[in-house]
């Protein structure tokens, strides 16, 4: 899923429309003034391979325009399609936090010919359905996986993007009995703390040897994120929490402006106004590079450690604010449990074309910290490994991640969750990503 990745202000580029009458421009007649933009503002055109590329390229030698982008696109964006064309009212919609048509289940397809339920939306059509984490989806419409994937592909067969879109899932829950589950396409808010607890002002605490340990599950850096988040810290302030675990193994990223929010919330008051980190363009667009310091709020923690979870899917906003917190000036205990993250070092800025039908995500910025860390693109590397346990809620302490950045706090050391070994009793069918070869692995579907 690619979503509004820094905030700043939208370029307009006019005249797209064939003809006054027309309703909506046809993005696929756009490609010169796509190349246009790419030229200006790709943050890879400093590369000696893109310069050579713009050399020879014909703009007419492709059967659609997401070809023509597939050819241009160059290093980490390459596989990963971060450079893309949506709609601005999608766009908007999407960075706003508003309701989206879905099933209301995040999963991961491992390649053995299941569906693997990670994450369950709050009061979505899944949850109301009982749709659980670590349940296997073996067929949609009686068709198995394996068939859809060698055929058009999951995401094809759910086809959830118009309301009351019915599908009937073939389930097997954990040491249950294999099942069909009828879900229909409901609207349902974008999530961003899942899952929720039972009062935002009320937060997850967790009992330790090391004292009380807050715990924050979040996703989706959405414009609905803050003022919930503004109330998870005061609670957490009310609590006297000065160790905290960040969840983001299932956040793909989101709008930078919710990302600082964050990160001034984690960073504290002794930081605010201190070099968060460098925004950078290309050399071509320097004059927009820009400093962000950390914010002062008055709901920000005085926190002696950090302990991040993230997995191959962590990416873009979430990682940035690792990467800024772990600058040698920030003096927060800061360290990462789970799976390497998916190395998203770089942002996009939206550009506006087809009368502002039409919206250009282009990859154009990358981030450093303080210390001028940046480029991540093989991911942000863990300090104790630690599996995604799909046999444990999100929340529960026993889970595999979640166990260990709790023995983190509580010893420094990454205790009996260290490694990829499976823990005892832990479900097999637990997908696996290969670090090696794959360093720049696909945003995360949301479903």
């Amino acid at each position: 899923m690619c979503l509004l990745l820094i905030s700043l202000p939208i370029l307009a580029v006019s005249g797209c429309r064939e003809s006054a009458e027309a309703l909506i421009c046809d993005l696929e007649q756009q490609r010169g003034v796509l190349y246009s933009m790419m030229r200006d503002w790709y943050i890879f055109n400093d590369e000696p391979e893109q310069q050579a590329k713009y050399a020879s390229f014909d703009i007419n030698a492709f059967a659609s325009t997401w070809d023509m982008l597939g050819a241009l696109r160059w290093g980490p964006d390459r596989d990963n399609k971060w450079t893309y064309i949506t709609t601005a009212a999608q766009d908007d919609a999407l960075g706003a936090g508003d309701d989206f048509p879905t099933f209301g289940f995040w999963f991961d397809a491992p390649g053995d010919g299941t569906m693997l339920v990670q994450m369950v939306f709050e009061r979505g059509p899944a949850q109301t359905a009982g749709l659980r984490r670590g349940d296997a989806v073996l067929a949609i419409d009686r068709r198995p996986i394996a068939a859809i994937e060698a055929a058009e592909g999951i995401a094809a067969a759910l086809d959830f993007s118009a309301l009351g879109t019915r599908r009937t899932f073939t389930v097997q829950p954990l040491g249950g009995v294999t099942t069909d589950i009828a879900l229909t396409a409901a609207m349902v808010p974008l999530p961003t703390i899942v899952p929720e607890p039972a009062s935002l002002t009320s937060p997850v605490i967790l009992s330790s040897a090391a004292g009380d340990i807050g715990y924050l599950p979040f996703v989706l850096f959405v414009g609905t994120a803050p003022a919930q988040l503004d109330a998870v810290f005061a609670g957490f302030a009310a609590q006297s929490v000065r160790n905290l675990v960040v969840d983001l193994r299932y956040s793909p990223g989101g709008a930078v402006v919710v990302a600082d929010h964050l990160a001034a919330l984690l960073a504290g008051p002794a930081n605010a106004g201190r070099i968060q980190e460098f925004v950078r363009f290309n050399a071509a667009r320097s004059a927009y590079n820009q400093t962000i310091y950390f914010g002062a709020l008055p709901e920000a923690l005085e926190l002696d450690r950090i302990i991040f979870i993230t997995t191959g899917y962590t990416a873009s906003a979430g990682e940035g604010i690792i990467n800024a917190l772990k600058a040698d000036g920030v003096g927060i205990d800061v360290a990462v449990v789970g799976e390497r993250t998916a190395g998203k070092a770089a942002g996009q800025i939206g550009l506006d074309f087809c009368d502002g039908y039409g919206r250009f995500r282009v990859l154009a910025v990358e981030f450093f910290n303080a210390d001028n860390e940046g480029q991540f693109y093989d991911g942000l590397p863990v300090d104790c490994e630690a599996s995604d346990d799909l046999t444990h809620e999100l929340g529960d302490p026993a889970e595999a991640s979640l166990a260990a950045a709790i023995a983190h706090i509580e010893t420094g050391g990454c205790g009996v969750f260290a490694g990829r070994s499976m823990a005892p009793g832990e479900d097999t069918r637990r997908p696996r990503h290969d670090d090696e070869a794959q360093p720049w692995r696909r945003p995360r579907l949301l479903y």
